[in-house]
Formats: C-alpha cells, sequence, structure tokens
C-alpha cells in the first residue's frame, strides 16, 4: 500500500507523464516510488533465473520467457 500511495504530487506526476511527457521529462521526478523497485528488481531476478534454469512452471513469468526469445512474427 506504502508503494502506490495517493496524494495530490503523485497524482498531478502520473497525469503529467502520461498526458505531457514532454513536461514529464522536464520535471525528472520518477513515475513510482522507490520502494516499487523491490518487485521490479524481484521480477527481473526471477525472468534471469527462468531462462538460465530453463524450468516451467507454467506461469506468467514463463509465457513472458517464452514471448521475449520467440521470433517475432513479421506479418504483425
Amino acid at each position: 500500500r506504502i508503494a502506490f500511495q495517493k496524494d495530490v504530487v503523485s497524482t498531478t506526476i502520473l497525469f503529467t507523464t502520461f498526458f505531457f511527457p514532454r513536461i514529464a521529462d522536464f520535471i525528472n521526478r520518477p513515475l513510482f516510488a522507490e520502494k516499487t523497485s523491490y518487485f521490479r528488481d524481484l521480477f527481473w531476478e526471477s525472468v534471469k533465473a527462468r531462462e538460465k534454469s530453463q524450468t516451467t512452471r507454467g506461469d506468467m513469468i514463463d509465457n513472458l520467457v517464452k514471448l521475449k526469445n520467440d521470433a517475432q512474427d513479421a506479418d504483425f
């Protein structure tokens, strides 16, 4: 809950980031709190571990790894 607090500043930054990205680049403030970096790091460590061990569990990470590693369809 703490990672996604709703206050005036974070709501304004979110709005600006999506609707006025050039202004958001000028402000140079992160979209998400530093507390969310734990989950992002955990996710990427899981992806790397799955790719290295080549184990499958039939979950979302397996599907994302498969999409990442499959050749892209040129007709799409």
